[in-house]
């Protein structure tokens, strides 16, 4: 019988930080991400994050401390950093708790618990994180057709994706009990489960993503982003506009909640997006609403609150976002436990050197 040996892990906890200092030094350890701090400073950001080498995979897990007080950051991750950090591979998120709206350009996707996602790190996002736990798996890209790639951002089927976020958890909860000589195995079977569970759904796409419906969906988009403050701003403007029937319209956005869902959520962004902007000029919160067609305010604010999980003016009283600047770097690095003396992106990018 193998006995077990010691995989290669990267561990952190802000536990070990002050309660104060406990987002930043999460921000420290994340390396390939800028951060919008949390809605509510005065909850501690207790979180813990494994992750573990196995063959070509990591399996990791975030684990959030504090689960009767959850709070709401953002994320994002930049065309420059993309360029910078060498992170090239996809992220396979499972939500056990919390959740994650993410906006990918113009295509907003909302992650909710026990969903199996697909991410992949070369796309620029912005994301609104509700803490809770997930599991993360990161895969490298040559392990998959190239079609994979067409899967950013969408949900695994709901038959095989079950089968492998049973499969997931009961991997990651194993892992202690893992001897190097039985990584190949594991390797294997974690492969064939994986391709098993991705190729039909990128099948799937391809029959049901055609050119023509994706040509659509992108005028229709363009159409919306145009017409935001226009009070005639419906399915059928949106119709003429782009010249389908409004059952088409409505096939064409069902992924999305319905297109007036979307005109209501890119609506809520652009608004966000302006309150959080300390360059711009100050508009009352009111007139934002009623220039983006929101009949009240009470009804604005709810939505917005739905959306991002704080209120509008919570946005505008957030601290400045964390860009990576000297001065945050190095309250960062001072409130960084010695334990995580790299970032995970580095640690992810090392690893990868090592294999190849």
């Amino acid at each position: 019988m193998d006995s077990p040996s010691v995989l290669d892990t990267y561990r952190f906890s802000t536990l070990d930080a002050p309660p104060a200092e406990r987002f930043d030094a999460w921000v420290a350890t994340s390396g390939s991400w800028s951060f919008v701090a949390p809605d509510e400073r005065t909850v501690p950001f207790d979180c813990r994050f494994d992750a573990t080498r196995v063959g070509p995979f990591t399996m990791g897990r975030r684990t959030w401390l504090n689960p009767d007080r959850n709070v709401a950051y953002g994320m994002t991750r930049t065309a420059r950093q993309i360029r910078a950090d060498g992170l090239d591979h996809y992220y396979l998120l499972l939500h056990l708790g919390g959740s994650i709206t993410w906006q990918f350009g113009k295509r907003t996707v909302d992650m909710r618990p026990g969903g199996l996602y697909l991410i992949d790190t070369v796309h620029a996002f912005d994301c609104i994180v509700r803490t809770g736990d997930t599991v993360i798996v990161t895969l490298p890209r040559d392990l998959f057709h190239p079609d994979t790639a067409k899967l950013h951002g969408c949900a695994m089927a709901p038959a095989m994706g079950g089968i492998l976020a049973d499969y997931l958890l009961a991997f990651h909860d194993n892992l202690s009990g893992v001897s190097a000589a039985q990584v190949p195995y594991l390797t294997q079977a974690t492969t064939n489960l994986l391709h098993a569970c991705v190729q039909p759904c990128a099948d799937t796409l391809m029959q049901a993503g055609t050119e023509i419906d994706a040509a659509l969906r992108e005028r229709a988009r363009s159409y919306i982003e145009q017409h935001l403050t226009d009070p005639d701003l419906c399915p059928d403007a949106i119709c003429k506009a782009i010249g389908v029937s409004r059952p088409k319209l409505y096939r064409l956005f069902q992924p999305d909640g319905g297109v007036m869902k979307l005109v209501q959520r890119t609506r809520l962004l652009r608004i966000r997006n302006m309150l959080a902007d300390p360059t711009r000029p100050r508009s009352r919160i009111a007139d934002l609403a009623w220039r983006y067609g929101f009949a009240s305010d009470k009804h604005f604010s709810r939505s917005f609150k739905a959306e991002f999980g704080h209120s509008p003016r919570e946005t505008i009283e957030q601290p400045p976002r964390h860009r990576g600047d000297a001065a945050s770097a190095s309250l960062a690095a001072a409130a960084r436990p010695a334990l995580a003396d790299a970032t995970f992106s580095d640690w992810i990018v090392k690893g990868n050197r090592r294999a190849a």
